[in-house]
């Protein structure tokens, strides 16, 4: 028996399983509610799915939750225009009140600012842009997890501009003694904001940085040993800071650090490597699963780092449908239940579900969504949820 998820506007019913070690899956209908915890955390605060788009709008944003157990996808007339030429990425702070959007045309990133009406409504307002601004396309975009700090990967020198928040206002810290060495493409935070890491074009691919809380000082680490293949697309740590890992455009396709202080070491590459060049990479919020959006088919590849290493974990066999497109994107929620892959072709939003307590096989439980409801306008080039 086969489970089906059909768009998060379109649910009837989900069995449930009678699999003790699956997790239960409930339906998004009204008279289910009450069960609602089981897929998101919490029924009565809104999640909200953001996407940075390859055309106009540019940005697309799916709220869920507020009590009301349906999705609705809200626009951006708050911000109007704002949001100039094709969106690369989008960056959500932690608590949900600052969203960030890289972009191709001046500006180059645009902040804004959420508030809730009638007890869950979203509306973004865009905030005044920084009195510095990046000097070219935006690539990257990424809160600490603090909110007190925001960073942009662009294409021209310095390739990665860094603001300390305050309020409402983003102002540009000192660009650190030593750039790095090409047009930036990703951008990531450790968890607790002490370390910066950029991707980039042109060797050593990545960057490491170490900030100076005291002074806003970002110092660029020693290289690790071992670099990445070739131009870093996207980069991400784990939660508890251990990890490191680097998507590219060659072979292997990712490249994965541990960390020991300021140390970063070349762990062993996954036995099934992705299929493609390396377009995002992420960590699950609870440090379990690693995924890779990739070009070539099966578009993610998904690793569980249960009891060590890299183990793949085949999408297609385990959760049947498969992204439509290149893999451009992919970010998971908050309870680390559910992946998002955004991709090139309609869909262009891909969901794998049932992550949370996966024990293998047992296909009756999870639930594969190609069928959002309405669909993303475009393609998703960043994704990100709070």
């Amino acid at each position: 028996m086969s489970n089906s998820f059909k768009g998060l506007g379109d649910i009837r019913k989900i069995a449930k399983s009678t699999w003790s070690n699956e997790p239960k899956m409930v339906s998004l209908d009204t008279q289910y509610r009450e069960n609602l915890n089981n897929i998101w955390p919490n029924a009565n605060t809104t999640m909200i799915i953001s996407g940075a788009m390859s055309q106009a709008p540019y940005l697309q944003s799916y709220a869920i939750g507020g009590g009301q157990g349906l999705d609705y996808r809200f626009s951006n007339t708050s911000i109007g225009s704002a949001i100039a030429g094709q969106a690369n990425d989008v960056s959500w702070e932690k608590t949900g009140t600052y969203l960030a959007v890289a972009h191709g045309t001046t500006p180059y990133v645009t902040i804004c600012k959420k508030t809730i009406t009638n007890n869950w409504y979203p509306t973004l307002t865009k905030l005044s842009n920084p009195a510095t601004l990046p000097p070219a396309q935006g690539n990257g975009v990424k809160f600490s997890q603090d909110g007190i700090y925001l960073a942009v990967a662009h294409n021209t020198t310095p390739f990665v501009t860094i603001y300390q928040r305050s309020g409402d206002t983003f102002t540009k810290l000192t660009n650190p003694a030593t750039l790095p060495a090409g047009s930036g493409y990703g951008v990531s935070w450790s968890p607790d904001g002490i370390y910066l890491a950029v991707a980039h074009a042109t060797t050593p691919f990545v960057t490491i940085y170490k900030l100076d809380k005291t002074t806003d000082t970002l110092t660029k680490l020693s290289n690790p040993a071992t670099l990445p293949a070739s131009t870093g697309a996207r980069c991400a740590w784990s939660p508890a800071g251990d990890y490191l890992a680097v998507a590219h455009l060659t072979t292997p396709f990712v490249t994965i650090y541990q960390r020991s202080g300021d140390t970063f070491t070349k762990v062993s590459n996954p036995a099934t490597l992705p299929a493609g060049a390396g377009n995002d990479v992420t960590f699950s919020p609870d440090g379990r699963w690693l995924a890779v959006a990739h070009n070539t088919s099966p578009y993610c590849s998904l690793y569980d780092t249960t009891g060590g290493g890299f183990t793949y974990v085949s999408i297609s066999s385990y959760f049947g449908t498969l992204p439509t497109g290149t893999g451009q994107s992919v970010v998971f929620s908050k309870d680390s239940n559910i992946l998002y892959i955004g991709h090139t072709t309609s869909p262009f939003l891909t969901l794998v579900g049932g992550l949370k307590n996966w024990a293998g096989g047992g296909l009756t439980s999870y639930f594969f969504d190609t069928d959002i409801t309405p669909i993303p306008l475009g393609t998703l080039l960043g994704i990100d949820v709070y």
